[in-house]
């Protein structure tokens, strides 16, 4: 193709006079529309650029040669982190040499003085071995090479090799990938510990008391040591070492060796330096010691096994960081080969592209001439040179000729950029179908859209398969405004009296007029929005050590009538205010300026002598506390902060912000001011109780301080019926772990109660999360869950950390009837129990129902599958959830028959297979009835945990089929969704009736909180439920600040907040 090629190129060249002939001679007279094409007056064709168009082979291979090239800079920068980590490594063991060597010394004169004394101290004493304890260290991630499964493969054979000979043998794993691999084939495991990149003497002190406890115990006969010994950049070799018990002439006589990166030529390269033993410590024969040399050498010995840790973990750091330097560079070799050769099929695919354009273009004079000599004489004809073009085209010809040798442009800024900043997070976060992170190469859309900083250009068929960058989810559950800073009360001050606040730091406090409106606001959009979650994460510079844990944040939207707006005024429609829940806790933390109270899910204060990380309140929070650290600090302090951070309802001209495990506190409707705890009627001192009722028998006044409280529940719903708020209160039995729960319907007309019943559940160590309601009955299902009350007395862990789950245990139901049933109905009506319910963990009810042809009661939530796990939100710690250990959140259907007392029923919601949702919710006019939709936060369609980027519409009236076929990972395309992008987070949608509109289901619009994490900003989007939800928000109202993630809200119709509807 290349000699035809150029040999066209030549023909075409060759001909005399080729670009001289007149446009005058060519054209005739009677052709003025041709004339302008070819002389002074056709600009237009003579200054179009020419482009060489390739066919989609090549510009594919184009696509991957950038990609590649990518790849490229990619694994270099990361051949160069390893390498700055190898000499941070480096300048570690070099630290630790003074210690050990002084530490040798000793050693070694307090063994000669003592001659074979020190043989019978535990440590050191030989016995039969029939069990050991193999100690293996592997790294945390990959990309490395062979060198962790290298160890595994090491750590198996010794294994297989010890169980071959009789002797039994268990494992302690160092390192994530030795105990994923060794955690998926059963073996033993006694315990697991992160290897992480910086070891430290606390991570080493924690692994050797694990091994000379069990060894001391007698659980161990040996322990054996397998970890990399670095020996060069290029070279590291698995090793195994006796640990316990220890030779005495081995301690004092071995000598040691330390490595040191250089590089030459550009190259890095490693010294390795033999050390000589330490000379023993002369100690005469008449010192006199303060405790027996006995003694001294058998406290030595711990600190010599955690010496020996810190230098193995440090030396399989170092050969795991240059294992991954030499991968980087193996890989950066490959992909530079690989796009030399993807260049060399790139330039083939672009020379017949342009041979290709050039015989077009020579077909194309031919046919043009015989077009402008249709009239003339062959003569005429022939006064051209043969094989002459047009004028024109040969500038054309020309162009395509230097485009056949012109480079391909790359744009290395954007790559740059992405070199220069080192942010940890920048992946694909993980989920449970990819539970490691996955770099963004994998995603080119991704990946451009994170190096130009924009959001990817992406249709509504390229989402909902759960990709999402995972710095962009961390950013969603930043601090709210400049509140993750702290300041003096003077500088406070200035800033308030000067420029003012857009977020006040200390309240939260913001109102402004919403201008910036995308669409068109509808005008039947009327009343207020309220919004409650997690809006304040921490204090003074620490953050909580779990999301839920954090200060709750209410919001305010204002949707005025368009018949109150004068049109001359230029004020909006729309009107947001913010403010932190200013509860007992917050007030008292915020004056201490640090954790006064424990938290649900093991936030905690530290004792005086203890100070904490305070990286800031948008950083990984600190490390827990050493244990004995946190039992000092909270032993028996069981009075848990109530942060009033899940729910926020208005009813009966009240404001009350939720929390799960105490009462609410009441806010004022228009500034959000916190107006002090309400105990709704109870009449009682609730403040400093536990929701634990008081020891049956024992007179009230002897009773500790401490019982004798309740707890309300965040999830009450509305009766669209009767327009009763229906809510329950609950208590701990202390003597025989039941919980008497109390179910109170309260009216609209000043929250008075209407009625009001208490019940027993009996064998319920947790209040249960959520309820359900029909016309005649309320429902609690109860989760499989224990508490270790141990752990959370001691103050070792917080509440919602001692419980444990079994995820594929059967679980059950209590039905009771309504208490504002007279008492003939709650006869027909009466209190059953359901038991054998096949497991599934359940969240968030939607609704419920009693079917009016069978009579059972019909429910939909969502919630998960059976799983294996044991940790009830555990992963929604730390910063942000981590999906890759949250169970998928699917949309099920629950069916119980009152008469034979039995579930008949429980699956995933037909048609919505594979459709990863949270927070179901319907028109409140169908709260209690068969609701043809439901509508949900949506993750995405593969079946998937991943974080939300979309909302959904669930058919629940049996007109979608259902998609038995499907496996995880294939999509549901059978649902309406609208998927906010990649780069966008979805909150929980609130379905809110239009004013004035019918009761109809679609008669209404869903809201959504959504955060942008390129814009750094939060909007409102609007849909109309009349269409279809994948056709897009009618309007997105955008605000002035980004806002966290958030949880549950409601929707009143006016200001007087005598009744809402609420998710």
């Amino acid at each position: 193709m290349k000699f035809l090629c150029v040999a066209t190129i030549a023909a075409a060249f060759s001909s005399a006079n080729a670009f001289t002939t007149g446009p005058a001679s060519l054209v005739s007279p009677s052709s003025p529309a041709l004339t302008n094409v070819f002389n002074g007056e056709g600009n237009a064709h003579r200054n179009r650029k020419s482009t060489i168009v390739m066919d989609g082979k090549a510009n594919a291979i184009r696509d991957r040669i950038s990609s590649v090239n990518n790849t490229k800079k990619i694994t270099s920068a990361m051949k160069l982190v390893a390498a700055a980590k190898v000499r941070r490594a480096q300048d570690a063991v070099l630290a630790t040499r003074p210690f050990s060597e002084t530490l040798q010394s000793v050693f070694g004169g307090l063994i000669n003085r003592l001659g074979g004394e020190a043989a019978d101290l535990p440590l050191l004493t030989q016995r039969e071995v029939n069990k050991v304890t193999l100690v293996v260290i592997t790294g945390d991630r990959g990309l490395c090479g062979g060198y962790n499964s290298f160890m595994i493969k090491k750590a198996e054979a010794r294994y297989k090799e010890l169980k071959a000979q009789g002797i039994d043998a268990d494992m302690i794993l160092i390192g994530k990938k030795g105990a994923a691999y060794f955690q998926r084939r059963e073996y033993p495991i006694r315990k697991i510990y992160d290897c992480g990149q910086n070891p430290n003497s606390k991570q080493a002190l924690s692994i050797s008391e694990e091994i000379i406890n069990s060894f001391l115990s007698g659980e161990t006969d040996a322990v054996e040591l397998m970890y990399t010994k670095f020996v060069s950049l290029i070279a590291s070799t698995p090793s195994v070492r006796t640990l316990v018990p220890f030779s005495a002439s081995e301690i004092s006589q071995k000598g040691d060796e330390v490595f040191q990166l250089t590089s030459q030529d550009g190259d890095f390269g490693v010294e390795r330096k033999e050390l000589e033993a330490a000379e023993p410590q002369d100690f005469p024969n008449d010192m006199i010691f303060e405790q027996d040399p006995l003694q001294i050498v058998n406290s030595i010995l711990p600190l010599y096994l955690n010496g020996q840790i810190l230098r193995t973990l440090q030396e399989s750091v170092a050969s795991e960081l240059a294992a991954r330097m030499q991968s980087m560079q193996a890989a950066s070799d490959n992909a530079k080969a690989l796009a030399k050769t993807l260049s060399q099929e790139y330039n083939r695919a672009r020379q017949a592209a342009v041979t290709q354009e050039i015989l077009e273009i020579v077909a194309g004079a031919t046919a043009l001439d015989s077009v402008l000599l249709g009239g003339e004489s062959w003569a005429f004809h022939a006064t051209r040179a043969p094989g002459a073009l047009a004028p024109g085209l040969g500038s054309r010809l020309r162009t395509a000729t230097n485009d056949l040798f012109s480079a391909v442009d790359v744009d290395e800024d954007a790559l740059q950029k992405y070199h220069s900043v080192v942010d940890k997070h920048a992946y694909i976060g993980s989920t449970q179908l990819y539970p490691e992170p996955r770099s963004l190469e994998e995603s080119p859309i991704l990946l451009n859209a994170f190096l130009t900083d924009s959001r990817p250009v992406e249709s509504q068929a390229d989402l909902g398969l759960g990709k999402f960058i995972m710095s962009d989810w961390r950013k969603a559950w930043f601090t709210y405004g400049q509140c993750d800073r702290s300041m003096s009360a003077e500088e406070y001050q200035r800033i308030k009296n000067t420029d003012g606040f857009l977020v006040d730091p200390l309240t939260g406090e913001a109102q402004y007029e919403v201008h910036d409106i995308d669409g068109q606001l509808p005008d039947d959009l009327v009343g207020v929005l309220y919004r409650n979650g997690p809006g304040k994460f921490g204090v003074n510079g620490e953050r909580v050590t779990h999301i839920l844990d954090a200060d709750g944040l209410v919001l305010r939207f204002k949707f005025k009538p368009p018949e109150e707006m004068d049109s001359s005024s230029s004020s909006s429609r729309v009107t947001f205010t913010s403010r932190f829940i200013e509860t007992d806790g917050f007030c008292e933390e915020r004056q201490a300026k640090q954790f006064t109270k424990r938290g649900t899910f093991g936030t905690a204060p530290v004792p005086s002598w203890y100070e904490p990380l305070r990286d800031g309140l948008n950083e990984d929070p600190p490390e827990k506390p050493p244990i004995l650290a946190r039992i000092a600090a909270n032993a028996f302090k069981v009075d848990i902060k109530n942060t009033a951070n899940t729910q926020v309802v208005a009813f009966g001209g009240k404001v009350l912000a939720l929390w799960e495990a105490g009462m609410p506190y009441q806010l004022d409707p228009e500034t959000l001011k916190t107006l002090g705890m309400d105990t709704l009627g109870s009449g009682r001192n609730l403040k400093g109780k536990l929701a634990v009722n008081y020891v049956p028998g024992i007179p009230e006044a002897l009773q500790p301080d401490i019982l004798g409280g309740l707890a309300h529940t965040a999830h009450p719903k509305m009766c669209p019926r009767t327009g009763h708020l229906v809510g329950w209160t609950w208590a701990q039995n202390p003597t025989d772990g039941s919980m008497e729960v109390t179910f109170t319907e309260y009216d609209s007309n000043g929250f008075t109660i209407v009625a009001s019943d208490s019940h027993i559940l009996g064998g319920c160590a947790l209040a249960p999360h959520d309820m359900v309601l029909t016309e005649n009955y309320v429902m609690l299902k109860i989760n499989s869950l224990v508490m270790d009350q141990l752990s959370f007395l001691s103050g070792a862990k917080g509440p919602a950390e001692c419980l444990g789950m079994d995820g594929r245990a059967s679980v059950k139901a209590f039905v009771f009837p309504r208490p504002t049933l007279t008492e003939e109905k709650k006869k027909v009506y009466a209190a059953f129990v359901v038991e054998g319910i096949p497991a599934c963990f359940s969240i968030h009810f939607s609704h419920g129902y009693e079917d009016a042809k069978t009579g059972n009661i019909v429910s939909y939530f969502s919630g998960w599958p059976p799983s294996d796990s044991e940790s009830f939100l555990g992963a929604w710690g730390g910063f942000a959830p981590d999906y890759n250990k949250i169970p998928p959140t699917y949309y099920w259907r629950m069916e119980i028959d009152p008469v034979t007392q039995k579930c008949v029923d429980l699956r995933v919601s037909p048609g919505h297979e594979n459709m990863c949702i949270e927070h179901p919710v319907v028109h409140p006019n169908v709260q209690t009835k068969d609701a043809k939709y439901a509508y949900a936060q949506c993750c995405n369609k593969v079946g998937d945990a991943s974080a939300p980027m979309g909302y959904a519409k669930m058919k629940l009236d049996g007109t979608v089929a259902v998609q038995s076929n499907l496996a995880m990972g294939d999509p549901n395309d059978e649902v309406d969704v609208y998927w906010v992008g990649s780069r966008r987070f979805a909150g929980e949608p609130l379905v809110v009736p239009k004013r004035g509109g019918s009761r109809t289901e679609t008669d209404a619009y869903l809201l959504g909180l959504v955060y942008d994490a390129v814009r750094n900003q939060s909007s409102l989007m609007v849909f109309d439920l009349e269409r279809d939800l994948k056709e897009g928000p009618v309007c997105t109202i955008w605000l002035k600040t980004a806002l966290p993630h958030g949880l549950h809200g409601c929707f009143a119709p006016d200001s007087s907040v005598q009744t809402s509807c609420f998710c």
